[in-house]
């Protein structure tokens, strides 16, 4: 009732006479509608009215000796009267509510959780392939077919839900293990453990499989380590009647020498601010925008850092808009150079960067031997560094053959 009276359009009036009753009779015979009637005394009275019965109060008003006064008018045909000047500002109102409309209709985002293995990217990839990607309208996607499709295309995955939320695709998911895990458990029978480097054998333990090496013996990266099988021997133990393979297991380590290099130039080109900045805001869809505003500095140098703000409504429905908020600093290139400190601080940093490498991959570092030049306006640094790797890779083995075997006990 509320939303039809205001698209017709009503006002608030103030009638003033000695025989507002009989008024009020008269408009009730003739189909004027009044509401919200208040009524201080006999003489003054204020009520709600539709704006085109305002006309027929004319002769209501001759009879009854009284006075109206309009004191508000409310409603859309109103307000199209009051900026019908402004006819340019309300068509792009429209215009933008209806982009606004037609684009709520496709996919511009979708979100993935509890996934490990099937990554963001292999998702999006598996959808655009299907034509329900980003870009895809919602009435062409059926979740129930998709969620299906889903389990039937990737084996890791056990339970999958697919939703949608405003223009974004919501897609939970659980999968049976991570891939490492499940490489582990179902690795096949009969891997051989190979040498990670060259290097010398400093320690062997063997828990499955047979022993290649011995403690000390020097080895080639990808040498095997451990067959992966045992020998079955007769009674006295001088006789191979067959072999079973095994996936071999052991701690073995390996001690070998890293040689590395690092060289940097001393000159560079030193990024020096000039003070001019400017923030301003940008709108576009799927994090793309288009830049109508004219670059503050024009072709002269400067960085822009952009930050990505979706916008949604109450956080819960994702509007295919996104606000770019980007700020401009410009600079100018000197040429200058490093001193031997920060070349030294600079050079630290490869090396340590090395370093921590090595010991995500569970590699230690027994010693290290690091020499620093200067020549000219270059500065390297160079050494070697002592490590300890731990034997992981492995391949499937090679089983020997019965024949070989025998022939090798009897010779």
């Amino acid at each position: 009732m509320i939303l039809f009276r205001f698209l017709k359009g009503y006002v608030c009036v103030a009638f003033t006479g000695d025989d507002l009753p009989r008024l009020i009779r008269i408009c009730i015979s003739r189909g004027i509608f009044l509401w919200d009637v208040k009524s201080q005394d006999p003489y003054h009275m204020q009520a709600m009215l539709y704006g085109n019965d305002v006309w027929k109060l004319h002769d209501i008003l001759h009879k009854t000796k009284s006075r109206v006064r309009i004191q508000k008018k409310i409603g859309l045909p109103f307000s199209l009267h009051r900026y019908r000047h402004k006819a340019g500002y309300v068509l792009g109102i429209f215009a933008m509510l209806a982009l606004l409309f037609y684009v709520s209709g496709y996919i511009w985002m979708i979100r993935v959780s509890g996934n490990s293995f099937v990554t963001e990217e292999m998702l999006e990839s598996y959808l655009s392939r299907k034509g329900q990607g980003i870009g895809s309208k919602k009435k062409d996607m059926d979740c129930e077919i998709l969620e299906k499709e889903i389990l039937a295309d990737f084996p890791e995955v056990i339970w999958v839900s697919v939703s949608m939320e405003g223009s974004s695709l919501q897609i939970a998911m659980k999968e049976k293990m991570a891939a490492a895990e499940e490489a582990q458990t179902e690795e096949k029978s009969g891997m051989d453990l190979l040498a990670p480097c060259d290097g010398k054998v400093t320690s062997l333990y063997v828990r499955d499989g047979t022993a290649a090496v011995e403690k000390g013996s020097d080895v080639k990266k990808g040498d095997v380590l451990i067959y992966g099988w045992i020998a079955i021997t007769n009674d006295a133990g001088d006789q191979t009647l067959a072999y079973a393979p095994k996936n071999a297991d052991g701690d073995v380590l390996i001690e070998g020498v890293y040689a590395f290099s690092f060289a940097e130039e001393m000159t560079y080109q030193k990024r020096i601010e000039m003070g001019q900045r400017r923030e301003y805001l940008v709108f576009g869809t799927n994090g793309s925008y288009f830049n109508v505003v004219p670059y503050m500095l024009g072709k002269t140098q400067h960085t822009t850092l952009r930050e990505i703000h979706p916008i949604s409504l109450g956080g819960v429905w994702d509007l295919p808009i996104y606000c770019n908020y980007l700020t401009e600093k410009s600079y100018k290139l000197q040429k200058t150079s490093h001193s031997k400190k920060e070349m030294q601080e600079i050079m630290q940093i490869h090396l340590d960067d090395l370093q921590k490498n090595f010991e995500e991959k569970g590699i230690q570092i027994m010693d290290k031997n690091v020499i620093m030049e200067y020549s000219n306006d270059l500065c390297t640094m160079h050494g070697e560094l002592l490590l300890q790797s731990p034997a992981t890779e492995k391949k499937q083995t090679d089983l020997p053959e019965i024949s070989d075997i025998k022939e090798s006990i009897y010779e």
